[in-house]
Parts: C-alpha cells; sequence; structure tokens
C-alpha cells in the first residue's frame, strides 16, 4: 500500500486504480483499488495525496456472475443434447410425420417445465416431490404420491422428468389413468440403507392392459434415462391389476451453493495465515512513516 505513494513523493509517478489485496483487523480480505499523485506543498516540498477504494464487493459479485454464466452455458448445453437425442430417438420410433409430433411435443413441454423448474431453484436442484406432483398434476386425486426430500441436480432433473413423464403418458395411453380403466396410481420413494433411492409407480385397474401393449420406446427410454443419467436401474412388472415400475439409483450428491463470506470469527485451524497472504491494513498504513493518508471506503 505505501509504494504508490513512495513513489509520488520519489519520482513524481502518478498512479491511478491500482488494485492490492488487503486483510481487514477481522482477519477477511478485500481489495483496495489505490491512486496516489505528487502535489508540491509550500517551500517546494514534494507531498502526496492519495485515495483508497473499498471494490471487495464489486470484485465479489463480477466472480459470482462469470460464475453463473459458465453454469448457465453449461446448462444449456446439455438441454440442447438431451433435446438433440429425444428428437432421434422419438422420430426412430415413430411411423408418421404426425406420430412423431405428438410424441416429441408431450416429451419438450415436460422438459421445458423441468428447465423452469431449474431456474427458478435458488441452489440449482429441484425436488423430486416437485417433478412428481407437476406431472401428475392433470389427472387430479387418482394419483397419489409420498416421500422424503430427494433433491436433484441438473442432470438428474431432466432425467427425472423424462422418465415421470413417460410413466404418466404411458399409463394415460395404455393403463390406469386411460379413459374407461376406472384405476388409479400410487408413487412412493424411501431413502434406503444402503444411500440409494428406491421409488415406485404401481397402477391399479380394473380393466388393465396386456404386457405386450404397454412395451414400447418409452420403457426403453425409461431404462435408459435410469441406467445413463440416475446410474441406476428399472424394473417393469406386469401385474394382474396392473403395470409397476421400481426404480433405484444413488441419492444425488447436491452441494448447495455457499457464501463466500468468511466468518467473522473463524475456528482456531484456519486462523493461520498463508505466506502469500495480503498484508495487513493497520501495519501497512504504518509502514508509510511520516506520510499521511485518508481512505475511503464504499461498500
Amino acid at each position: 500500500l505505501a509504494e504508490p505513494l513512495r513513489r509520488a513523493v520519489a519520482e513524481g509517478v502518478a498512479t491511478e486504480g491500482l488494485e492490492l489485496p488487503l486483510r481487514r483487523a477481522d482477519g477477511s480480505e478485500t481489495t483496495l483499488s489505490v491512486s496516489a499523485a505528487a502535489v508540491a506543498a509550500a517551500g517546494g516540498e514534494r507531498m502526496a495525496v492519495a485515495a483508497f477504494l473499498d471494490i471487495g464487493a464489486r470484485r465479489h459479485a463480477e466472480r459470482q456472475q462469470a460464475l453463473l454464466t459458465a453454469e448457465l452455458r453449461h446448462r444449456v448445453k446439455n438441454a440442447l443434447a438431451v433435446v438433440q437425442a429425444v428428437a432421434a430417438q422419438t422420430l426412430s420410433h415413430s411411423e408418421t410425420l404426425d406420430q412423431f409430433r405428438q410424441a416429441f411435443s408431450g416429451r419438450l413441454t415436460h422438459l421445458a417445465r423441468a428447465q423452469d423448474a431449474l431456474f427458478d431453484s435458488a441452489d440449482g436442484a429441484v425436488e423430486l416431490s416437485a417433478l412428481v406432483a407437476s406431472t401428475v398434476a392433470p389427472f387430479g386425486e387418482i394419483v397419489r404420491w409420498q416421500g422424503p426430500s430427494v433433491p436433484l441436480p441438473a442432470k438428474q432433473t431432466l432425467a427425472m422428468a423424462l422418465v415421470l413423464h413417460e410413466m404418466a403418458t404411458n399409463a394415460a395411453k395404455h393403463g390406469a389413468l386411460r379413459p374407461g380403466a376406472a384405476g388409479r396410481v400410487s408413487i412412493q420413494w424411501r431413502l434406503a440403507e444402503d444411500g440409494c433411492v428406491a421409488l415406485a409407480w404401481e397402477e391399479v385397474a380394473e380393466r388393465p392392459v396386456a404386457e405386450s401393449v404397454r412395451r414400447g420406446f418409452g420403457g426403453k427410454l425409461i431404462d435408459r434415462c435410469v441406467a445413463h443419467d440416475l446410474r441406476g436401474r428399472a424394473e417393469q412388472e406386469m401385474r394382474r391389476e396392473g403395470l409397476v415400475w421400481r426404480l433405484r439409483f444413488p441419492r444425488p450428491l447436491h452441494r448447495a451453493r455457499k457464501s463466500k463470506r468468511k466468518a467473522r470469527h473463524p475456528p482456531h485451524r484456519c486462523q493461520r495465515a498463508p505466506r502469500s497472504r495480503a498484508p495487513d491494513s493497520r501495519a501497512a498504513l504504518q509502514n508509510m512513516g511520516a506520510l499521511e493518508a485518508k481512505s475511503a471506503s464504499l461498500g
């Protein structure tokens, strides 16, 4: 901190907007913008004036913005890759263009809803219960669901959104949710002792459909999403009263975004500063010797 003032006095060199790290008295760190210039005092003596501006909050905000931009870019690329894969697979399993349009439109709409949920979340994760609720909302009370909190990161959110959409679509076309089936659906999930999430989708209908009618691209998509994106497995069982899906996958490890603001009183083991630490503000100002400086801090 003293160097710009010394250069202004000794060499007459002005400094403008020099950014320097600073450690405050409470142990927290910030960044100062230092400007200094030489002035002529009475009797021809050269002195210096300096301004110190605390820009730590601004630099922190810029880093956060860069981080969010990179995360947004990553999410968009992932979403486009998923859309491309779904489009290709749907097209290969569609006999007519109209069949492709209907199937692809439904899947794309549900992916869009999952993306909205991701952007609305404060920590980049979506609760499994929120995905289930949005998927089965159109069917009313004939679908019941229950389960503990399971936050899903972005990749797992998109995969689970597709899985639930395929299950609901299949049930609406051929299973317990189709018109006249007089059926109901139960969705339950739990946290197993081995750290996995176990989800069961159970359909019960008075007029179930034969298993041969239920196997199609939707079932294959569920298998692939659970295996590749959720790192688990999906099992399908056709019971007398209706279809049952059992999913089992590792509970996603989600780290909520934490503020980088340091504690005012950090633990003892964290108080040892590295060799390259920022200079202490009080000591740095004392090292200026006879030079006097006034500092201004703008949050």
